[in-house]
């Protein structure tokens, strides 16, 4: 079963609210399409199934952005928060 099989066996009414994997930073710049590409693939079945939905970090992070102290795939701490704080204020 799928991972959404599995939440909804557990917790049939609740509202699944799922974070795409967010752009690399500027280590790692050359994953940008692919990892956007599976955001897009994650995001068509995160938009057909009821009650979830799909928050793509790609919206709030420029790919490549700044990550001086992380390893480019990771976001750092700083980076991370701002996302949070955007994305689901």
């Amino acid at each position: 079963s799928t991972l959404i099989e599995k939440i909804r066996t557990e917790c049939p009414d609740v509202h699944i609210l799922w974070s795409g994997a967010p752009p690399p930073g500027s280590k790692q710049v050359s994953r940008c399409d692919s990892r956007q590409q599976n955001n897009e693939t994650i995001r068509a079945i995160i938009e057909a199934t009821e009650n979830a939905s799909f928050v793509d970090p790609y919206d709030f992070i420029q790919c490549g952005h700044d990550d001086s102290g992380g390893d480019g795939i990771h976001l750092t701490t700083s980076t991370a928060t701002a996302y949070v704080d955007e994305a689901f204020a």
